[in-house]
C-alpha cells in the first residue's frame, strides 16, 4: 500500500484502521512531515510493524526549525521485516528497500514523494534523474517497484489525458524499464483519481504503484481506496496485493504474553507490605525440616516455599496488562469532534458526495475534518511538551523513568524468523524451534576428546576424586550464615530477568524476614545433603544476537543466555563468595575479567605498554589475538570437576557442585515458543552467577603455563606477555619462535581439556619493520596476519599513526548524536542543558572508549575532535554554525574535548595508582615511569606513560606522582576524582579568559558572559520550559553582539532616530515600542527593592543591553525569586524587543 498522509499526526488512526482491515505487508507513506526526532512515533501506529524512514530534515537534523513538508517512510510488517535491508541513497524525497524473501526473487521497492507544480521544474527533474541512476543500479538485482506520490499524472487504460512536461518525463522512465501504473489498470477498482483538491480544485491521478510489466499477471488484486471516514488527507491509498509462487514464508506468532508482577505499581500503592504479611502467614505452619535430611525433604520443602511465594502473589500483587492503547493523547474532545466529522461525513455522502464550497454539506464536513485535525495535531503537541518537561524533570533525580521513555522509542530487536540450514532457508515457526534445538544440543553435547586414552584417564580421575571427596564430606562442617544471606538478599537489584518459575529477585527481597530464615535453612540443607533441587537444574535460553553484520539467518550469529530460577541464583552468590574466599591469589595476575577495580581498559593497556615499550627499544613486537570458540559453552564438565579439585575446593563444597553440573537441562525460548527440553553435558551456563567464576578457574592453568613458559614479552623483569579479558587471550612475543610456542601451549592445553580456538578468526599484529618468516601456525592451519584488529574494544593499528582512529572518533561521535535525536534528544523539544547531558552520558563515553590509552595526537587532530564537539554544542543550542567555539562552549558550560580527553587519562592514572602492587598493571606503570625518568633521549617514548606524565606537569598535578612514586601513596579515587576536576576547569577557564581578553571580537560577550557555567538563560528555561524558545533568541543575540563603537549609525525606519545597534535601539531609544517598553520598566519596578529599578536607570544604553543580556545581577544582590523573576523577564523582553523590531 501507498499513501500521502499529509502530515502523520491527523492521520495515524486512519492509518492503523489501514494496515489492519487490508492486512497489509508494506506500506509506503509520503508527506508524513516529521522531523528527525520525531521519527519514533511511526513505531506507535501499529505493534506489528516496524518503521524506516527519513525526517524532514534528513540533511540538517541538529536544526531548531524546519519548514520543509515532505518525508518519507516504509511501515514493513514484523512478519517479513528479517528479510528486509534498507537501500543507501541519499536523497529526502526517496527511500528504498530490498525485500528477498525466501525462494522468491527479490523486490526492489522505493517510497516516493516528487516536487509538487509550485516548485521548480529543474527540480523535479533532477529528482527524476536519480530514480533513472537508482533503477539502472538494481535492475538487475530484483523486480522494481516504485510507489507513492509522484505530482504527475500517468496515464493507463483507465486514465487519459493530454501530457505536460512533467509527464513526458516521467513517461521515459516508465518506457525504459517497462513499468505500468497499476492504479490505472482496468482491473483496479475504486475511484480513478487520487487527489482530490478540498477547494474545488482539479481531480487528478498523481499517486501511483509502478511495476515492471513482467509482474503483471502477479497482481491480484488493486485497489484505490476511497475517503475513510478519520482521514483527513486529500489523496487516496493504494492497495496492490502480488502472488508470490514458492515462498516457504508463514506467519510467526509473537511472543506469548505471560502474567508478570508489576512491581512499580506494588511500591507506588503500597502492596509491598501486604504481599510480605501474606506470604508470612502462609510460611507460618511451615516447619524447618530438623531430623535426617535427604532429596524428597529438600525437594519437598522448596516446593513448601516456591507454593508460598506465588499464593501470596496471587493473592496481594497486581499484575502488568498489556494495553494495545496506540494514543496517550487522546481525549473526550478528540472523541467528540471525531463523532462529529463522521455524522457530517454521512450526511455529506447521503447529500450530494460532491467537492462544491458552496455545497453546504460539503462544507460542514470541511469544516469538522479541519477541527478535528486541529485538536488533533494540539492533543500530540501538549502530549509531546509533557513528556519533554517530564524528562527535563526527572534527568538528574530518576533517570530510569527518563530511559524508559527513550528506550520505548527505540526500536525492538527483531526477533529471529527465518534460520538457514544445509542451504535451505526455513521460516516456519515448528521448523525454527527444532532447528534450535538441534543446534544447542549439539552444542551442549558430550565433550569429545581426540585421544581415547584421555577420555578414559579424565573419567577415572573424576570417579577417584568422587570416592575420596565422599569419604572426607562428613568431616567438612560448611554452614551458610544467615547474615550472609541477608545481606546478598538485601542488595538484589530490581527488573532482573526471572528463571521458568517466574519467581523475581522483589519476591524474595520483599519477602519478609521469615521467608530469608527458611531461604537461609533451605541453603544449609543443600550444602549438608550435597543436593540440588531438581528445578534448579533447569534453565531456559533466550537468543542474544551478537549484532554487527553477522546474517540473522546463521543459528552461530546469536548467544544464547540462560536464565536460572532466582533461588538457585542466590545460593550461587553464596557459593561464589566461598570459593573466593579459598583462594585470594587467584586468579593468575594477568586475568582482568570480573576482578575487583580492574576492567578491560587494564587488558589493553598492559598489551598497549608492553608493545611500546619494545618498539621504543626498537625491537619487532608481534601480538596474538586468540578467538575461543564459544568458550563458556564447550567447558567439559568433567574436565572443570578435576580443575575444581585442583582448586582446594573442601569435599562438602566439591560435591555440591558435583552434584549442581550433574543432570542439566534446558530448553530454548525463541518466538514465543519453548523448546523440547535437552541435557546439557558441557558448558557453563551464560548467566548464572557461578558460570564466570567456573570459567575462570577452569582456563587459570593456561595462563600460568604460558606465563611460565618464559617465552613471551618482559618488561625488564617483569613477565606481561599474556593479557587475558576472561575469554579472550592476547600473546605478546619478540619473534615469531616465541609466538609459536606459545600458541602451541594454547594448542595443546585446548586438546587436553576438549575446547578449541579458532583459527579463521584469530588474528596476528606485527609491529616493526616488516620481516620473513614462516606464519605461526595453530591446528596446523595459519593464523591471519591483519593490520587493524580489535582487543577489549579497542582498535590497534600496526602503522602506528591514529589519523584514521580520529577519524572513526568524529565520525561516531556525530553518529550518536544523530541517533539520540531520533529518540527526541533535539533542543526544539528539550532544554540544551538536558541535552547536553545526554551527549556526555552516551555519546562521549561511545566515541571516545579508550581515549585513557591514546598517545599524544598531532595538532590537526585535535582540531577535528574539537570542530566535531562544537559543530554539536552549536546545534544543541540552536547557535549560528559561524559562532565563535569560545563564545558556544561557555554558554552551556563545556569544556575543550581536550580536556575531556585529560580528564580520563588522570583518572585512569588514578585507578592505576590504587591498585595492589602485585596488579600487572601497576609493576607495568612503574616500570615504564623509571624507563622515562632515566630515558637517555635515544627512545621515542610512546604510550600512556610519557602522555600521563607530560598531563601531569600541564596541570601542575606532578606533585602527586612524584610523592606517589617516593612513598606509594595517591589520592583515593574519590579524592584524585575531585582534584582532577577541579584543576582542569580551573585550567580551562584562566585559558578561556586570556584567549577573550586578547580578541577584539569579545569586547562585548565577556562583558556578558562573566563566569564559566551554563547561561541563566537556559537555566531559566528548566523551570519554565515556555520559555525555551526566547531562551535561544537571547542566547543567539549574545553570541552576535558585537562593539559598535567604530561602526556606521543606520536610520530607524520606525521612528526616524539613528542607532548603531538595532537591539540596543529597541530597549533604548525607538518610539515605536514606547508601550512595549514601559511594560518592560513596569515590571522591573515591580521587582524590590525599588533601588532595583533605580540602579538599571543609571545605566548606559549600552551597558543595560549587556545586562540584560547577561541575565544576572552581579552588582547588585537580589533574593533568589527576585533573581528569577529578573532572568525570566529579560529573556521575555529581549526577544520581544527583537522581534517586534523585525516585524
Amino acid at each position: 500500500m501507498c499513501w500521502n498522509c499529509r502530515g502523520l499526526f491527523s492521520s495515524i488512526s486512519c492509518l492503523s484502521d489501514l494496515l489492519a482491515e487490508y492486512k497489509v505487508n508494506i506500506c509506503a507513506i509520503s508527506e508524513h512531515w516529521l522531523r528527525t526526532y520525531q521519527l519514533h512515533v511511526l513505531n506507535t501506529i501499529d505493534n506489528n510493524f516496524v518503521s524506516i524512514s527519513k525526517g524532514v530534515d534528513i540533511h540538517n537534523p541538529e536544526s531548531m526549525s524546519c519548514n520543509s513538508r515532505c518525508g518519507v517512510a516504509f511501515l514493513v510488517s514484523k512478519d517479513i521485516v528479517s528479510f528486509v535491508t534498507e537501500i543507501d541513497i541519499d536523497s529526502d524525497r526517496i527511500i528504498g528497500i530490498q525485500v528477498n524473501l525466501p525462494n522468491v526473487q527479490t523486490f526492489i521497492i522505493l517510497s516516493i514523494y516528487l516536487p509538487a507544480t509550485t516548485q521548480p521544474h529543474q527540480l523535479y527533474q533532477y529528482n527524476v534523474e536519480l530514480l533513472h541512476e537508482i533503477c539502472s543500479v538494481y535492475k538487475d538485482m530484483g523486480s522494481i517497484i516504485l510507489m507513492g506520490d509522484f505530482n504527475t499524472k500517468i496515464q493507463g487504460p483507465r486514465y487519459k489525458f493530454n501530457p505536460d512536461e512533467r509527464s513526458r518525463l516521467m513517461y521515459s522512465l516508465i518506457q525504459e524499464y517497462e513499468l505500468f501504473s497499476v492504479n490505472t489498470q482496468m482491473f483496479c477498482h475504486g475511484p480513478v483519481t487520487t487527489f482530490q483538491s478540498y477547494d474545488n480544485g482539479p481531480s487528478t491521478c498523481i499517486d501511483h504503484i509502478l511495476m515492471p510489466l513482467s509482474e503483471i499477471g502477479k497482481v491480484s488484486n488493486a485497489k484505490v481506496i476511497d475517503s475513510q471516514p478519520f482521514s483527513v488527507s486529500d489523496h487516496r491509498p493504494i492497495l496492490c496485493s502480488i502472488t508470490i509462487e514458492n515462498s516457504v514464508l508463514t506467519h510467526t506468532e509473537g511472543e506469548q504474553s505471560t502474567r508478570s508482577v508489576s512491581w512499580d505499581r506494588a511500591r507506588k500503592f503500597g502492596y509491598i507490605n501486604d504481599y510480605s504479611f501474606a506470604l508470612s502467614q502462609h510460611l507460618w505452619t511451615s516447619e524447618f525440616p530438623r531430623h535426617e535430611i535427604n532429596k524428597l525433604i529438600i525437594e519437598d520443602y522448596y516446593d513448601k516455599i516456591v507454593s508460598a511465594i506465588k499464593q501470596a502473589e496471587q493473592e496481594t500483587l497486581p499484575y502488568s496488562i498489556f494495553k494495545p492503547y496506540q494514543k496517550p493523547y487522546w481525549n473526550k474532545s478528540l472523541t467528540h469532534l471525531r463523532d462529529m466529522m463522521r455524522l457530517n461525513r454521512i450526511e455529506w455522502l447521503n447529500n450530494c458526495n460532491c467537492h462544491d464550497l458552496k455545497c453546504d454539506a460539503f462544507n460542514h464536513y470541511k469544516q469538522a475534518k479541519r477541527a478535528f485535525r486541529d485538536a488533533q495535531r494540539s492533543a500530540i503537541d501538549e502530549y509531546e511538551s509533557a513528556i519533554a518537561q517530564k524528562i527535563e524533570n526527572d534527568i538528574d533525580v530518576d533517570q530510569k523513568s527518563v530511559w524508559i521513555i527513550l528506550n520505548k522509542r527505540k526500536q525492538k530487536p527483531h526477533t529471529c524468523t527465518a534460520l538457514k540450514k544445509d542451504g535451505t532457508l526455513f521460516t516456519d515457526s515448528n521448523d525454527l524451534m527444532s532447528i534450535w534445538y538441534d543446534h544447542f544440543q549439539n552444542v551442549f553435547s558430550q565433550s569429545v576428546y581426540s585421544e581415547p586414552d584421555r577420555e578414559t584417564y579424565i573419567s577415572d580421575r573424576v570417579s577417584t576424586i568422587r570416592e575420596i571427596n565422599r569419604t572426607l564430606n562428613e568431616k567438612d562442617d560448611l554452614q551458610f550464615s544467615y547474615s550472609d544471606v541477608i545481606n546478598i538478599c538485601s542488595h538484589l537489584k530490581n527488573n532482573k530477568a526471572c528463571g521458568h518459575d517466574r519467581i523475581a529477585y522483589e519476591h524474595i527481597k520483599y519477602g519478609g524476614k521469615l521467608l530469608l530464615r527458611h531461604l537461609h535453612h533451605l541453603f544449609n540443607m543443600v550444602i549438608q545433603c550435597g543436593y540440588i533441587p531438581g528445578e534448579w537444574r533447569k534453565s531456559i535460553i533466550f537468543l542474544l544476537f551478537k549484532g554487527g553484520k553477522k546474517p540473522r539467518t546463521d543459528t552461530n550469529s546469536y548467544r544464547g543466555i540462560s536464565l536460572v530460577p532466582s533461588i538457585a541464583k542466590i545460593f550461587e552468590k553464596l557459593l561464589e563468595n566461598e570459593l573466593t574466599k579459598l583462594r585470594p591469589d587467584f586468579p593468575n595476575h594477568q586475568q582482568v575479567a570480573y576482578q575487583k577495580q580492574l576492567s578491560s581498559m587494564n587488558a589493553s593497556y598492559n598489551l598497549q605498554e608492553v608493545k611500546f615499550h619494545h618498539i621504543e627499544k626498537g625491537g619487532p613486537v608481534k601480538i596474538v589475538l586468540l578467538d575461543s570458540t564459544k568458550a563458556f559453552d564447550t567447558v567439559p564438565h568433567d574436565g572443570l570437576r578435576i580443575k575444581l579439585y585442583e582448586y582446594g575446593l573442601p569435599a562438602k563444597l566439591w560435591c555440591l557442585l558435583d552434584n549442581m553440573y550433574s543432570d542439566l537441562t534446558s530448553a530454548v525460548f525463541s518466538g514465543g515458543k519453548l523448546s523440547n527440553w535437552f541435557k546439557l553435558h558441557r558448558g557453563v551456563r551464560q548467566g548464572s552467577v557461578l558460570s564466570a567464576k567456573l570459567y575462570l578457574i577452569f582456563i587459570n592453568d593456561l595462563i600460568d603455563k604460558l606465563e611460565s613458559s618464559q617465552q613471551g614479552a618482559f618488561i625488564h623483569d617483569l613477565n606481561a606477555s599474556t593479557p587475558v579479558q576472561a575469554d579472550d587471550i592476547s600473546i605478546i612475543a619478540t619473534d615469531r619462535q616465541s609466538s609459536q610456542v606459545m600458541v602451541k601451549i594454547c594448542e595443546e592445553y585446548s586438546i587436553r581439556w576438549s575446547f578449541a580456538f579458532s583459527a579463521g578468526k584469530s588474528q596476528l599484529l606485527h609491529f616493526g619493520k616488516p620481516t620473513t618468516g614462516t606464519d605461526v601456525l595453530l591446528y596446523n592451519e595459519p593464523i591471519s596476519t591483519v593490520k587493524i584488529a580489535k582487543h577489549c574494544g579497542i582498535n590497534l593499528y600496526t602503522c602506528l599513526k591514529s589519523m584514521d582512529r580520529t577519524i572513526d572518533v568524529c565520525r561516531t561521535l556525530r553518529a550518536t548524536v544523530i541517533s539520540l535525536i531520533r529518540l527526541g534528544v533535539h533542543p526544539a523539544i528539550l532544554n540544551p542543558i538536558v541535552c547536553s547531558k545526554f551527549v556526555k552520558q552516551v555519546c562521549y563515553p561511545k566515541a571516545l572508549y579508550g581515549c585513557e590509552l591514546w598517545g599524544k595526537l598531532t595538532s590537526t587532530e585535535w582540531l577535528m575532535l574539537e570542530r566535531t564537539q562544537h559543530y554539536i554544542c552549536k546545534n544543541i543550542q540552536g547557535l549560528p554554525r559561524r559562532t565563535r567555539s569560545d563564545m558556544c562552549l561557555p554558554m552551556i558550560g563545556w569544556f575543550s574535548i581536550e580536556s575531556y580527553v585529560d580528564e580520563k587519562k588522570l583518572l585512569f592514572l588514578g585507578r592505576i595508582c590504587n591498585l595492589p602492587c602485585e596488579s600487572v598493571s601497576f609493576r607495568i606503570l612503574i616500570r615504564r615511569v623509571n624507563d622515562f625518568k632515566y630515558n637517555d633521549g635515544s627512545h621515542s617514548n610512546l604510550g600512556f606513560t610519557v602522555d600521563i606524565i607530560n598531563i601531569l606537569r600541564k596541570y601542575e598535578l606532578s606533585t602527586y606522582f612524584n610523592d606517589f612514586c617516593e612513598t606509594g601513596l595517591f589520592p583515593t579515587p574519590l579524592i584524585w576524582k575531585r582534584i582532577v576536576k577541579t584543576t582542569v576547569a580551573a585550567f580551562e577557564i584562566v585559558n578561556w579568559t586570556r584567549r577573550i581578553n586578547i580578541d577584539d571580537d569579545f569586547v562585548a560577550f565577556k562583558m556578558i558572559k562573566k563566569e564559566y557555567a551554563p547561561h541563566p538563560a537556559w537555566t531559566i528555561a528548566l523551570k519554565h520550559p515556555n520559555l525555551r524558545k526566547q531562551a535561544q533568541y537571547l542566547t543567539s543575540v549574545c553570541c552576535l553582539v558585537r562593539d559598535n563603537d567604530n561602526g556606521q549609525y543606520i536610520l530607524c525606519d520606525r521612528c526616524g532616530k539613528m542607532f548603531l545597534d538595532p537591539l540596543v535601539h529597541a530597549i533604548a531609544s525607538c518610539d515605536y515600542l514606547d508601550e512595549t517598553r514601559d511594560n518592560f520598566w513596569c515590571e522591573i519596578i515591580n521587582i524590590n527593592p525599588i533601588t532595583f529599578s533605580i540602579f538599571l536607570a543609571n545605566m548606559s544604553d549600552e551597558e543595560l543591553f549587556y545586562y540584560l543580556l547577561s541575565c544576572n545581577s552581579d552588582n547588585f544582590p537580589l533574593e533568589t525569586d527576585q533573581l528569577e523573576t529578573f532572568q525570566a523577564i529579560c529573556v521575555r523582553y529581549i526577544h520581544k524587543f527583537g522581534t517586534l523590531l523585525q516585524d
